[in-house]
């Protein structure tokens, strides 16, 4: 039970981390580029595209990498022996859920590639697909404070 508290702010700190970095980057990156083609102005229906893109790269961040972290971390890892292990654990199970949740935008990216698209297409997909690769980064900062939440909260052993 005293890991509840550690474990909440795991997936606190996940989804925020994760979220931060989507909303601010994923939409900088769609306000440059649907700016490059003209629609720039305060025009509601792009600040509605701009606000829904927010909220959406929010949710799916949160079960993408928030979500299936804590998981992980209550029903495998009851006792963490190397901490190594575990940072790259949850740097796995972040990026295996992220191609699971997101196989659009992986596969898209190796198709504007190698297609003839504009150089703007191929940018935004670069873009993109470095703010999911911060995202889940990101999911390393989290584990990290957790580990040290455990340190700080580790009952002493008995002896």
């Amino acid at each position: 039970m005293w890991r509840a508290n550690p474990l909440l702010k795991l997936f606190t700190r996940a989804f925020a981390y994760g979220a931060v970095t989507e909303v601010v980057l994923g939409t900088l990156i769609l306000f440059i580029f649907i700016s490059g083609f003209g629609f720039l102005g305060p025009d509601p229906p792009l600040l509605r595209v701009l606000l829904i893109n927010a909220l959406a790269s929010m949710l799916s961040t949160a079960l993408t990498l928030a979500l299936p972290m804590t998981l992980v971390t209550a029903l495998c890892f009851r006792e963490i022996r190397r901490p190594k292990f575990y940072r790259f654990a949850m740097l796995t199970v972040a990026l295996l859920t992220s191609i699971l949740v997101w196989p659009g935008h992986f596969e898209g990216m190796g198709g504007t590639l190698q297609s003839n698209a504009p150089t703007e297409f191929k940018a935004f997909d670069a873009f993109h697909l470095l703010t999911h690769a911060l995202a889940i980064f990101s999911s390393q900062l989290a584990a990290g404070k957790y580990l040290r939440d455990l340190a700080a909260r580790k009952p002493a052993k008995k002896s």
